[in-house]
């Protein structure tokens, strides 16, 4: 797996994190916050099946990255998406030990220096083994968001829930960074299994909106400029923390 992503943190306390490993051929990086504090170099291991663990290492982060539930959590051409609980060391100027939900998410081969012009990876957490993850790979000569490659998975009841068409809308600011966005989650026919045939015919999206929280960063990384933002999301009477993370070819 070519791409690697982990985002974590919690509204009560402003904690939060994320880690991305773009690239054999790019650096991987790791933000933490809330005083966005960037260590690129970070490593971020682990195995590649889904019941492994994954580990964040740097200038001061020792983590890891465990996933909440391993059954059917792999997709198709080996995407992974998973929610997750990260356990251990935040460093800095202010150390302090970590206990946190988020997610993580693997793709192959997503970000290609000289091939992708955009990254967009979005995920939110919510209490009870809810939330959601998405990643939209736009290749270079792209003409926008039609050509862009979007997989989605939403977790429900701690369960992950495949997304047969997902949809992104996103606003930016005039620096480029990502202050709303909103999802529409369009669920496989076969999904929901609980609800009665009849139910299940008639279907409907899956929604959500996130808004800018806090102080993101924006680094360069190789051949793309790297914005990292938490969100605030809602979804269905329900709030919840996230990440948005932008990787644009510069």
């Amino acid at each position: 797996m070519s791409l690697r992503a982990v985002a974590f943190g919690d509204l009560a306390t402003g904690t939060w994190g994320a880690a991305l490993s773009p690239h054999p051929e790019l650096p991987s990086v790791a933000i933490v916050g809330p005083e966005a504090r960037v260590v690129v170099g970070a490593e971020l291991s682990g195995g590649t099946s889904a019941g492994d663990e994954w580990w964040i290492a740097g200038d001061g982060l020792d983590l890891a990255v465990s996933p909440e539930a391993a059954d059917d959590a792999e997709g198709a051409e080996g995407d992974l998406d998973q929610r997750v609980t990260v356990r251990g060391a935040l460093g800095g100027e202010h150390p302090r030990e970590a206990d946190l939900i988020g997610c993580r998410s693997a793709r192959m081969g997503a970000l290609e220096p000289g091939r992708s012009q955009l990254l967009r990876y979005v995920c939110a957490w919510f209490a009870a083994g809810e939330g959601l993850a998405l990643v939209a790979v736009r290749p270079r000569r792209a003409a926008g968001h039609g050509d862009e490659r979007i997989t989605a998975t939403l977790f429900s009841g701690g369960h992950p829930l495949s997304v047969a068409e997902p949809r992104l809308s996103t606003t930016y600011a005039d620096a480029g960074q990502p202050v709303r966005a909103t999802l529409e989650l369009w669920l496989a026919e076969d999904e929901d299994s609980d609800q009665r045939e009849e139910e299940r015919q008639v279907q409907y999206p899956r929604r959500a909106a996130g808004e800018a929280s806090g102080t993101g960063t924006s680094i360069e990384l190789g051949p793309f400029e790297l914005r990292v933002q938490p969100f605030l999301w809602r979804a269905e009477g329900r709030e919840g923390a996230g990440i948005y993370l932008l990787a644009q070819a510069r």
